[in-house]
């Protein structure tokens, strides 16, 4: 009987000393996430450190955006610009663009000379600004994709930004897509002294993107959508009314705000002048 207290004794005593090796051994648990294995291959590395500072202060110059921004206000459709562009050139490619393109894309004398001031004294900003776009259009074409919006929208943010998370109008539109505050939270963007989304690239391009389908269900017309993008559905609306009807953009530009005049000139010298280069590389 002794023996058997003596066994059973002993094999309790055993059990319990090895939880408790086992609870003394055993690494306590933690939750990783697939980032923490990724952050162990980090290395310091003082090049690549100065490069990722010198990127980051190239995203948010605001150099570009003041240039860009004056260029809007001044911008001048009469004034001809001597530059190595044949006409003819120019209105094939502009024909090309318009068979491809839901936009309706027609040659004028004032577009051609935006255009030739924008290739001969924009040259250096242009490059500056593609640089950037391999960073931000593919977001943008992934937020009007989903919308069905022409991509060619992309080229909006450029005059609106310069493609500046950080720019500030005047009136305190911010963002790569210059939200104002009440359209901001219109399109469900998050304002407060903590959080700005319309500095966000993601959910700004979606607001955007939305913005877009939402007026040309109004319009039935992307260049209009574009002005109002500017200045406003009312204003557009106006312009319509004070034109007779007309609603082509170029119809009704006259009676547009100043700003707006110069806007979707602005928008197309962009575009067309990407095209222009890329198709000379």
């Amino acid at each position: 009987m002794k023996l058997k207290k003596i066994i059973t004794v002993v094999t309790v005593l055993f059990l319990v000393n090895t939880t408790f090796a086992q609870d003394l051994f055993t690494k306590p648990q933690s939750n990783v996430s697939y980032l923490d294995s990724i952050k162990k291959t980090f290395i310091k590395d003082n090049i690549a450190s100065c490069v990722d500072s010198l990127w980051m202060k190239e995203l948010t110059s605001l150099d570009l955006y003041n240039d860009l921004e004056n260029d809007i206000k001044n911008i001048n459709l009469d004034e001809k610009v001597d530059y190595e562009l044949p006409t003819a050139l120019l209105k094939q490619r502009l024909k090309d663009m318009d068979s491809k393109s839901p936009f309706h894309i027609e040659y004028n004398q004032g577009l051609e000379n935006i255009i030739k001031s924008f290739l001969k004294n924009r040259k250096k900003a242009y490059e500056r600004l593609m640089a950037i776009s391999e960073y931000y259009f593919p977001l943008f074409e992934d937020a009007l994709a989903k919308q069905n919006v022409p991509l060619e929208i992309k080229y909006l943010a450029v005059v609106e930004s310069a493609l500046n998370p950080k720019a500030v109008s005047r009136v305190g539109a911010t963002g790569l897509w210059q939200f104002m505050y009440q359209t901001g939270k219109q399109y469900n963007l998050k304002i407060d002294s903590y959080v700005d989304d319309r500095s966000d690239p993601l959910k700004a391009s979606e607001a955007a993107a939305q913005y877009m389908t939402n007026m040309y269900k109004i319009f039935g017309d992307w260049d209009l959508v574009l002005a109002s993008y500017n200045s406003g559905p009312g204003n557009v609306a106006k312009a319509i009314r004070r034109s007779g009807g007309q609603q082509n953009f170029w119809n009704i530009r006259k009676y547009l705000p100043q700003e707006t005049q110069g806007y979707v000139p602005a928008f197309w010298r962009q575009c067309i002048s990407t095209n222009t280069i890329k198709s000379t590389v």
